[in-house]
């Protein structure tokens, strides 16, 4: 929600959206009571009374009665009666006339709103929408799970607190008591005079909150390959699980999986100069756990976030089915917080976006580096979205460069842990004993045996370059004699779909 006093110049430059709106004096007030619900159902909101649809102020001066009206209508239209406040911003016309705005700040609400005529709207993006009964009775279920965030934690105290991240929390919204920040964004409640703190609070600044969720974390899995197995086949490589405060998880998330991701190396066209480009973009990876963990349904105590990094794909798992009236098909027109006190929290931290903003920037970071659109689907209890790289197109070109470099008749001759180690070579001009093992995955003594057999090819392919018998320098290099000139590199046949060509033989070659 917007937060804060505004001018008549930031009102009219504000883009309406999930929580931003704006309407002519003229509007029926009955009309505004529907806007008020719909904001009161989602995630609450700042509506402007007197400004056009093209940004003009026009105020109440021809309707004087119309701001008591819309006053007096709203506490009779809605039920039950949502919390909100008034204020107004004054404007002066160029005939030197004063006029104002009617601002209503809607607050978000725990309860399902509707009007005296049954009718119940919901805040989707720029549009107020009105439900059917299915989507109210998940409205109804979701406003349930939203109350779990606050539900009150009677055994927790502020020493369960990482006060120091708190009072950095406290710098960004101007608050410096601690209790009062928690007060402020209904992170705890005072009762008896005593703050009490509840869920949200202790899942945004607690030392441990695993003390109360025991599976509030973000696991970390690592697959060799495409796909996950089990059993004898089990190619699990890395599992770590990360805990502490959400926040926490978050941070070193980010750290562990940017360890991981890989980085690639390709050709700028435009440029004509070589790009180290990221194996996602950072911004979609890290906005799906974001996601995961402001969204995730955690009064399922039995689960936990996983991400889960393959040979092709990155997904990220999330406790919890869609909430309200959010699906695979609208996710990008749809919000709706399940956790509206920790969502606040984050986006005070920057870590949430304009409400509804981070998922549609996923799409268009994908777009933009030339990968596949994210998956989101909603299974078996949880909400997962998956990214997937272009390995294969990766790998198709640079077994093309390598085609257009080497001897296709001499390739031809070589095992698959041989054209690996080729391939290696030719894209990074060299490769050592250690790195032949690594690539192959076997032991040290089979490396050194392919190697010593390319090096007995006639021509051989490798030739060792070492200034003594024990030098740490010791490497292999591509000999010379099996690239092809480039005058004689002939055309390739059929197209692949990164714009690579290559003939039905040479991709037998790589099978």
């Amino acid at each position: 929600m917007i937060q804060g006093q505004m001018t008549i110049e930031d009102l009219v430059k504000l883009e309406e959206g999930q929580t931003f709106d704006r309407k002519s004096a003229r509007k029926d007030p009955k009309d505004i009571g529907d806007v008020v619900i719909g904001f009161a159902n989602a995630d609450g909101g700042k509506l402007v009374i007197g400004i056009e649809d093209d940004g003009t102020p026009s105020g109440f001066k021809n309707l004087p009665n119309r701001e008591d009206e819309i006053k007096e209508t709203l506490p009779r239209w809605i039920f039950p009666p949502p919390r909100y406040e008034f204020s107004n911003a004054e404007f002066t016309y160029p005939d030197g006339v004063k006029d104002k705005v009617l601002i209503i700040d809607v607050e978000q609400s725990n309860e399902v709103h509707k009007n005296t005529r049954d009718k119940v709207y919901l805040r989707c993006g720029r549009q107020n929408r009105l439900l059917n009964f299915e989507e109210r009775q998940q409205l109804l279920y979701d406003k349930g799970l939203q109350r779990f965030e606050v539900g009150i934690l009677d055994d927790a105290s502020l020493e369960d607190l990482d006060l120091e991240s708190l009072e950095k929390y406290g710098e960004r919204i101007k608050i410096a008591d601690p209790e009062k920040i928690l007060l402020a964004r209904n992170l705890a409640e005072l009762k008896d005079g005593k703050i009490k703190l509840n869920y949200a609070g202790i899942l945004l600044f607690g030392k441990r909150p695993q003390r109360w969720i025991d599976l509030a974390r973000t696991r970390i899995l690592r697959y060799e390959g495409a796909s996950e197995k089990t059993g004898e086949q089990l190619n699990l490589t890395k599992d770590e699980k990360i805990e502490g405060s959400i926040i926490q998880q978050i941070e070193t998330a980010r750290i562990l999986i940017s360890s991981i991701l890989r980085d690639f190396t390709q050709l700028d066209s435009k440029s004509g100069k070589f790009l180290t480009v990221p194996e996602y973009p950072p911004f979609a990876w890290t906005e799906a756990i974001v996601n995961a963990v402001t969204h995730r349904e955690y009064s399922l105590f039995g689960s936990d976030i996983q991400v889960k990094l393959f040979e092709d794909h990155l997904e990220v798992i999330s406790p919890g089915g869609f909430p309200s009236i959010v699906r695979e098909h609208n996710i990008k027109d749809v919000h709706f917080s399940r956790n509206p006190k920790i969502a606040r929290t984050l986006a005070d931290l920057g870590y949430v976006k304009e409400l509804g903003e981070g998922v549609n920037r996923i799409y268009r970071d994908m777009q933009s580096a030339g990968l596949p659109e994210p998956l989101f689907r909603g299974a078996n209890g949880t909400v997962s979205v998956k990214l997937y790289n272009n390995i294969q197109s990766r790998r198709l070109r640079k077994e093309v460069d390598l085609l257009n470099k080497i001897q296709h008749d001499k390739l031809a001759t070589l095992t698959e842990d041989e054209k690996k180690v080729i391939l290696y070579t030719a894209e990074n001009e060299r490769i050592t004993t250690k790195e032949c093992t690594s690539l192959i995955g076997k032991s040290e003594d089979t490396a050194l045996r392919l190697i010593k057999r390319l090096m007995a090819c006639e021509p051989p392919f490798l030739i060792d370059k070492r200034k003594f018998t024990q030098d740490p320098q010791a490497h292999y290099e591509l000999n010379p004699e099996i690239i092809i000139k480039q005058d004689r590199v002939e055309g390739i046949q059929t197209s692949d779909s990164s714009g690579t060509e290559m003939s039905k033989n040479q991709r037998k070659l790589f099978q």
